[in-house]
């Protein structure tokens, strides 16, 4: 009954089943005050598991903390918003003015027929751009149907750690 386990590479090798019954052991185990190690490379199972991680390149501690905290001190990076709405232009038009937005970018027509119907924002203040984009809905000057952050996840904060 230890009060620390620590699992390298635990869930290589396991099938679809094992590899959320370990998870499910893993969470359990947490939830009892057990401190659960794991080392891991599939870093979107490590984000699935906790919200809490460390990152570690060529044995050293890059960063701690949730992945939203981790990648907030990442300043050197814009943060890339994907917007869908039915009127993609007229989003970009508002968004354009402001000195946060670092670029504006349509997907291809492959992706959402020929008419746009989403662009991808790069933003130094992601909170700026959601204030805007706010107002702007609430106001009734355009729909906006989903907004993400397209790398507010581990394996983005990551890579821009280890460039």
């Amino acid at each position: 009954d230890p009060d620390l386990i620590v699992l390298d590479e635990p869930l290589n090798g396991l099938d679809p089943a094992g590899r959320l019954h370990m998870l499910d052991l893993f969470r359990r185990l947490g939830e009892e005050g057990k401190a659960v190690l794991v080392s891991s490379h599939i870093l979107h199972e490590i984000e699935n598991l906790t919200p809490r991680v460390a990152l570690m390149h060529r044995g050293r501690l890059l960063a701690e903390g949730t992945v939203e905290e981790i990648r907030s001190l990442i300043d050197n990076q814009p943060l890339t918003l994907h917007i869908e709405t039915p009127t993609p232009r007229a989003v970009a038009q508002l968004l354009a003015s402001l000195d946060s937005v670092v670029s504006l970018e349509f997907p291809s027509p492959e992706t959402f027929g020929s008419v746009p119907r989403a662009l991808t924002v790069r933003t130094t203040h992601p909170d700026s751009v959601c204030e805007v984009l706010q107002s702007a809905a609430v106001e009734g000057r355009f729909e906006i149907r989903a907004l993400r952050a397209l790398d507010e996840n581990l394996d983005a904060v990551f890579g821009y750690l280890t460039r």
